[in-house]
């Protein structure tokens, strides 16, 4: 995962792809451009494109570190829970569920700074 800091430190950008040699077929599992950002009302938002969708998907932060589906909608329930228990440390959450289903946390990156 890239992490990019936003200009004006108002947030943040994750780039990041998943390869899985299981399904050669189909071996890129997952593609996703993150933006997470402050708002000028002092919420988070994170916007997410992502090779599962045909849109963005915006999502709001209901908790420190979670953001969740707001008013926007989605192409399927999902939220993320992004912390930082350490310095240099990140770890990344992404919980989804096929419509009309609660999401379930089912991909963890645990996630150590590389230099």
């Amino acid at each position: 995962m890239i992490v990019t800091p936003l200009p004006g430190r108002a947030g943040v950008m994750l780039d990041y792809e998943v390869l899985n040699p299981d399904h050669p077929d189909r071996i890129r599992g997952h593609h996703e451009h993150t933006v997470i950002g402050r708002t000028y009302d002092g919420g988070a938002v994170m916007v997410i494109g992502h090779i599962h969708g045909q849109s963005v998907a915006v999502l709001r932060e209901t908790e420190p570190g979670t953001f969740e589906v707001g008013a926007d909608g989605s192409d399927f329930p999902m939220k993320v829970v992004v912390s930082v228990p350490a310095a240099g440390r990140l770890v990344h959450s992404w919980w989804y569920a096929m419509p009309g289903e609660e999401p379930v946390e089912r991909d963890v990156a645990e996630l150590d700074l590389a230099t």
